[in-house]
């Protein structure tokens, strides 16, 4: 490098005087010619180089193929499930299989602690996914999938699965509050002849502790707490009681002369009544809540709401794709079976018992900001404590459609930034076979040795000063004939053979050399 920035000084950046009076040797131009020719293609790659990793982009596409067998990624009610009877298992469902629980009690414990996990979406065989539903920016659909992370990241499918869509709305205004009690502190209302009640009241239970002897709970109503009321209908306006296990609707007690509800006369859009409590303290900052009609609001900090919901089974085809959830396609169920499932199976608990799960609905659905919101968590959330029951007695079903993808990385390059690099790379050859025919015609000429000493330390100070020392002597010199023309040539007491051509030599030679 400090050799190339000495030729660089010498060649152009010395004086335009010296520049006169010492010229540069022609072969020591053609050498400095052959280097920037060297150095100007270095740098077109080097900039072609450079323009091309700024205009190439990497893409990611997948190699797709069918799968040669397919997975197991449905779900569906069990055959064990779908064979079962009601009639035959006293009006239950089978999410409460009383012969089960007999004959099999591990299986029993199986489908009841699976619902446990799928409550808290911690089973390591599925898991509950929320999706909004098309056509629907209010409502959306839980749909029960296999556990995502047992899921190969690079396996789609297409497959079918069950699906519950709840939607909610507040009927306050239509239930009849009004407070009583010590200090006001109960709010009773009444929506319809079969669910009123009072809310803040512990519920009177009888001695069989599976029915209420309390005037203010109609029945087949569910006093979860004080706090919290559920019942089932089979109308928007909470007139007719879902009895599907011949409870009689007077006493609120099993009665044998009432025939049960066969499974062709189940439905399955069910509607549920719910009324609940919340102190103002468990609302979130800046509510809008408290200012609500929707909500009553007595002379304590209390909150009381009504709110009716619909639930209903879907029969869903989806696809997974690269993680997600995509392409949901559902209908209604074609009967009642798979939402009697979790009807039924809070039928025994319905005059009494607790739910934890419904209350901490009720207190997540209180967190939300707007009237709007607190009904579409507790659909949600409603959605997801049903599927968990569902979930429970569900066993896989084979895909309807598989794909393995296999990952690649594709380059894009522009096209004229590869050109202009592959111009360039192809120019080093070309000056290699052009320097190389130049070579070859010298040496057949026989002009190598002079090329040689041209290029010496001598044979520069000879060329670059002979124009200059035209009438200057030589202080020694001595030539010699040679039998191909050429002379040798020497200063001082160095003498070194350089064959130059006769006709090469300047005037300084003629007039100091003699020629044999």
């Amino acid at each position: 490098m400090d050799t190339f920035w000495d030729y660089i000084i010498y060649r152009h950046l010395r004086p335009r005087s010296i520049r006169k009076q010492t010229p540069i040797s022609p072969v020591l131009l053609r050498v400095g010619l052959i280097f920037y020719l060297a150095l100007s293609l270095s740098g077109a790659v080097l900039i072609a180089d450079t323009v091309l990793h700024y205009t190439t982009s990497t893409i990611e596409l997948d190699d797709v193929s069918r799968s040669a067998q397919l997975g197991e990624s449905g779900r569906g009610l069990s055959e064990e499930c779908l064979q079962l009877s009601r009639i035959d298992n006293s009006g239950y469902p089978c999410s409460r299989n009383i012969g089960l629980s007999a004959s099999d009690p591990n299986a029993y414990l199986r489908e009841q602690s699976e619902m446990f996990y799928l409550r808290h979406n911690t089973s390591q065989t599925s898991e509950i996914r929320l999706v909004p539903a098309q056509g629907s920016e209010s409502t959306d659909v839980v749909l029960l999938i296999p556990k995502s992370s047992t899921l190969s990241p690079f396996v789609d499918y297409r497959a079918s699965t069950i699906g519950i869509t709840t939607s909610c709305e507040p009927i306050t205004d239509k239930c009849q509050f009004g407070v009583w009690g010590a200090n006001d502190a109960y709010s009773g209302f009444y929506c319809s002849p079969y669910f009123y009640g009072v809310l803040g009241k512990t519920a009177i239970i009888a001695n069989d502790s599976t029915t209420t002897d309390d005037p203010d709970i109609p029945p087949l109503s569910s006093k979860i707490s004080p706090n919290l009321q559920i019942a089932f209908f089979t109308d928007q306006d909470l007139e007719i009681p879902y009895n599907t296990r011949a409870y009689d609707l007077t006493t609120g007690k099993v009665n044998t002369s009432i025939p049960l509800l066969p499974d062709d006369e189940l439905v399955n859009e069910v509607w549920v009544a719910i009324a609940g409590r919340v102190p103002t303290s468990a609302l979130q900052a800046d509510s809008e809540l408290t200012g609500d009609p929707n909500f009553f609001m007595g002379p304590n900090l209390l909150l009381d709401s009504v709110i009716r919901c619909r639930y209903r089974s879907l029969d869903v085809e989806y696809t997974w794709f690269n993680g997600t959830v995509q392409n949901v396609q559902f209908q209604n169920s074609t009967n009642g079976t798979i939402s009697e499932l979790y009807h039924g199976y809070r039928t025994p608990t319905s005059v009494s018992g607790t739910n934890p799960t419904l209350l901490d609905i009720l207190s997540q659905a209180a967190m939300q900001a707007t009237t709007a919101d607190f009904c579409r968590t507790w659909a949600n959330l409603l959605s997801g404590e049903i599927m968990s029951v569902v979930g429970g007695v569900t066993t896989p079903r084979s895909n309807t459609i598989q794909q393995d993808r296999v990952p690649q990385l594709v380059v894009k390059i522009w096209v004229p930034s590869l050109v202009w690099l592959l111009f360039c790379c192809l120019m080093y050859p070309v000056a290699g076979l052009i320097l190389t025919i130049l070579a070859a015609q010298t040496s057949r000429e026989h002009y190598i040795g002079a090329a040689v000493s041209r290029v010496s330390l001598h044979g520069f100070a000879e060329q670059g000063f002979a124009d200059q020392h035209n009438d200057s002597v030589v202080e020694t010199s001595t030539g010699e004939g040679t039998e191909d023309d050429t002379v040798r040539v020497g200063f001082g007491d160095d003498l070194r053979f350089k064959k130059w051509p006769m006709e090469a030599r300047s005037a300084t030679h003629v007039n100091t050399i003699g020629v044999d």
